[in-house]
């Protein structure tokens, strides 16, 4: 019972406040000095700062803790107290609870504890990528581009970002868009052109931050150690000479009906099949070969077979003397 009760005696004279009623409290607002979010993060470096309504006037200031710490009281005006803690990378993450205890009433009405569920959130975790993979649409190799084909990086962050990352694909900068079909996901496209550094294309992931404002560190690989390697030049003939049908050096010299192979060797590997052909000339003189057996080498033989008709062809390929004016069908790996 809260009242004032007057004695009925004329002796009396006195007036006497009955108050029973514990005070108690309930959270007017909580903020952080966070640079992203204010109302509902913080991370380490930041102040939390609670304002807390006591219904009544009290005894000195409350006790007060949030997220288990306790926290620096100040009255305010009007029954109303401020408290902050300071947040440190030492301090438990999540939700940022409020306790407020040992406290009473002008009275000496002591009130109950009482806990404040907080929609406050600690988080001082940097952010990474838990899944990072690159692959290309190369029709050959989906581990190497050329110009005109486009490498896509597929990432997945460890927590929700404030924005997307940005990504360089060997130097350039990539398209980032988020992936909706997974979650904390994005997609990193970039259309090869034909002025590249050849090579693995290195990578590098940075600029991103989570909810909090926590920087994640720069991701410069896959997490399943995929890489794509962009070879834009086509391979370059680096030698051609008459061989016998094995390839090794010819110690005769061709007559009608023989069996010509000339072998062609390359910078790199290539692939051939048997439709890949060349047509050497001399002259006014040309003469067409085709390659035999599909593989991958850097070097291709070619056949052609002497015959009557082309009698000008032998002292052509017996002396070398030629020069090869069309090639076709044979590619490197990256096509």
């Amino acid at each position: 019972v809260t009242g004032v009760q007057t004695c009925a005696l004329p002796i009396c004279g006195s007036r006497v406040t009955i108050d029973t009623e514990l005070p108690t409290f309930s959270l007017t607002s909580i903020v952080s000095n966070n640079d992203t979010n204010t109302t509902t993060r913080a991370s380490s470096g930041n102040t939390i700062t609670a304002v807390l309504q006591a219904s009544e006037a009290l005894q000195g200031n409350p006790t007060v803790t949030i997220a288990g710490k306790n926290a620096t009281v100040t009255g305010l005006a009007s029954n109303a107290y401020s408290a902050s803690i300071g947040v440190t990378n030492a301090d438990l993450e999540g939700a940022a609870d409020i306790v407020i205890s040992g406290f009473q009433d002008g009275t000496g009405n002591a009130g109950i504890t009482k806990t404040i569920n907080s929609t406050m959130v600690i988080d001082t975790t940097k952010p990474t990528f838990t899944d990072v993979t690159i692959s290309s649409n190369n029709s050959l190799a989906t581990t190497r581009a050329k110009q005109g084909d486009t490498i896509t990086m597929s990432l997945v962050a460890s927590e929700p970002l404030s924005a997307n990352p940005t990504v360089t694909i060997a130097g350039k900068t990539a398209s980032v868009s988020p992936n909706s079909l997974v979650t904390n996901a994005y997609t990193a496209t970039y259309n090869v052109t034909n002025n590249e550094v050849q090579g693995v294309a290195a990578i590098i992931i940075s600029g991103f931050t989570d909810a909090a404002g926590n920087a994640g560190d720069n991701v410069t690989a896959t997490t399943n150690s995929t890489s794509i390697t962009i070879d834009t030049v086509n391979p370059i003939v680096s030698s051609t000479r008459n061989v016998a049908s094995d390839g090794t050096n010819l110690t005769t010299i061709a007559k009608l009906a023989d069996d010509i192979y000339v072998k062609v060797s390359y910078n790199e590997n290539v692939y051939h099949g048997t439709n890949s052909q060349i047509v050497i000339e001399s002259g006014s003189n040309s003469f067409t070969l085709t390659c035999e057996t599909a593989g991958t080498n850097n070097f291709v033989i070619f056949k052609g077979t002497v015959n009557e008709s082309n009698t000008s062809h032998i002292g052509m390929v017996n002396s070398g003397a030629f020069t090869i004016t069309q090639i076709s069908n044979v590619h490197d790996l990256t096509g």
